[in-house]
C-alpha cells in the first residue's frame, strides 16, 4: 500500500509540474523558428559540367601552354571556382556549426558563442554569431577573437549578410584588415537559387597586400551560362566573358587581347 501511494504521489507531482507554465517556474525556453537555418553554401555553385577538372595536372598545364579555345576559358573558370569554394567553405566553417547548438534569445534576436575554424584567414576563432529574423530575410553578424595572421583581434566584427527566409539566396561580406597589409580582405558573394539550381553569382575578392582582386557574374538563362569578370593583380586588369551551352558544351571566351574564341562540341577551335 505504501508503495502505491508513493508511486500515485510521484503521478500527480510530475501531472502539475507538466501542467505548469514553464514561464512561472522561472525556466526561459527558447523557441527556434523554422526558418532560423545556417545558410547552405554548399548550394552555391556553377554548373560547371562543361569544364571537369583534369585527370592529369601534368597534361593539363602542358596542352594549356597551346591555343586551345577551350583549354584557355577551363583554366579561368576553374581559377574562379577554386576562388568560390574556398570563400563559401569559409564562411560554411564559421556560420554552420549553429546547427547543433541552442542560442540564446536577447531583444528578439539570437546569439550563439562558439569556436570555429577560417579556412581563408588560417586561423581557429571564438564566434559570436547573432541573427535576427525578418518577415521575409533573416541578417546575420558573425564577431570574432582570436589571433590572425599574429594580430590579436577582440570581439571584431567579421562578416555581415543576409539570407532568404525560403533559403533561395542571400548577401554576405568579409572584411578585415587594412588594406595594403598582409592580412587585408575585402570580399563580397550575392547569389540566387531557382529550382535548385544556382541561376545568378556575384563574387568580389580583394585580398592581401599584392593588389589582387577577382570580380565576376555568373548567370544562367535558358540552356545558356554566362561569367563576366575582371582580375586585377598589381594594377594589371584583365577583363573577359565565357559562354556556354549547358548541353552541347559549346561556347566562346571573349577578351579584350584575343577577341573572341570558340570551341565545338568537341571542344575543339572553330570560328566564331
Amino acid at each position: 500500500m505504501n508503495h502505491l501511494k508513493t508511486l500515485s504521489l510521484l503521478f500527480i507531482s510530475v501531472f502539475l509540474f507538466t501542467a505548469c507554465d514553464l514561464d512561472e517556474l522561472g525556466l526561459e525556453v527558447i523557441e527556434i523558428p523554422d526558418e532560423l537555418n545556417a545558410p547552405n553554401f554548399s548550394t552555391v555553385e556553377m554548373n560547371l559540367d562543361a569544364f571537369p577538372a583534369p585527370q592529369n595536372k601534368d597534361h593539363f598545364e602542358a596542352s594549356s601552354e597551346e591555343t586551345g579555345n577551350f583549354e584557355t576559358a577551363r583554366s579561368t573558370v576553374l581559377m574562379l571556382d577554386e576562388q568560390l569554394q574556398l570563400f563559401t567553405g569559409t564562411l560554411d566553417q564559421m556560420i554552420s556549426p549553429i546547427e547543433n547548438l541552442d542560442p540564446d534569445n536577447q531583444n528578439g534576436g539570437y546569439t550563439w558563442f562558439y569556436d570555429a575554424y577560417a579556412e581563408l584567414l588560417d586561423a581557429p576563432l571564438d564566434i559570436e554569431m547573432r541573427a535576427n529574423l525578418g518577415t521575409s530575410t533573416i541578417d546575420w553578424t558573425g564577431y570574432v577573437s582570436g589571433v590572425i595572421d599574429n594580430q590579436d583581434v577582440d570581439n571584431v566584427e567579421l562578416f555581415t549578410g543576409a539570407t532568404n527566409v525560403d533559403g533561395s539566396g542571400g548577401e554576405f561580406s568579409l572584411n578585415f584588415g587594412e588594406q595594403g597589409t598582409s592580412t587585408f580582405y575585402d570580399s563580397f558573394i550575392d547569389w540566387q537559387i531557382d529550382n535548385d539550381e544556382l541561376s545568378d553569382l556575384e563574387l568580389n575578392l580583394e585580398i592581401g597586400d599584392e593588389n589582387l582582386a577577382v570580380t565576376y557574374f555568373y548567370s544562367v538563362e535558358g540552356n545558356t551560362a554566362t561569367i563576366e569578370g575582371q582580375n586585377v593583380i598589381n594594377e594589371q586588369f584583365t577583363d573577359y566573358v565565357i559562354e556556354w551551352d549547358l548541353e552541347t558544351e559549346a561556347g566562346s571566351i571573349t577578351t579584350e587581347d584575343g577577341g573572341q574564341m570558340c570551341w565545338d562540341e568537341n571542344k575543339e577551335n572553330i570560328n566564331c
